[in-house]
């Protein structure tokens, strides 16, 4: 779904995913026009092979409340704009994931990112994309829809 905004015109792909969601992922690059895939990596023989090299960490709504609130962390939003002033996270920062690829050089690298969605899918291509920058980064659990559910203030 976001790979348009990630892969270059005619760049290799290479996939790391299961053998039954192949065929499906294949078929939905190649509708968006990415066609140069080069092969895939099945995603648990990795893991249980203990070559998965990096990860990032998540944290709950309720451990982050207080970094978020002290300004300890920087908080960005990768939602669409329209989510986003539909009701947001007191101190976040709107950057949409589309985007952000491109723009990864321009947030500062002096506190820990966390990143947030509605749910935590898309703050987790997020955190992937930003640690690959270089940044320390938490995804938010369950995003605005977990904050909202904890009775946290939002902005409206």
């Amino acid at each position: 779904k976001w790979a348009g905004f990630f892969v270059g015109d005619g760049e290799p792909v290479y996939l790391l995913t299961g053998e039954p969601q192949l065929s499906e992922t294949l078929r939905s690059l190649r509708s968006i026009g990415i066609d140069n895939v080069q092969g895939f990596f099945d995603a648990a023989a990795v893991n249980n092979a203990g070559l998965r090299t990096e990860s990032y960490r998540s944290e709950t709504v309720e451990e982050l409340r207080p970094k978020i609130e002290r300004g300890e962390v920087k908080l960005i939003d990768v939602r669409a704009a329209t989510e986003y002033r539909e009701g947001r996270i007191d101190h976040a920062e709107h950057q949409f994931l589309g985007y952000l690829l491109k723009k990864a050089g321009e947030l500062g690298k002096e506190k820990p990112i966390v990143t947030q969605c509605l749910s935590g899918v898309r703050s987790a291509v997020a955190a992937s994309i930003l640690q690959r920058a270089g940044y320390a980064v938490i995804n938010l659990k369950g995003g605005y829809k977990a904050w909202v559910a904890a009775g946290f203030p939002v902005q409206r």
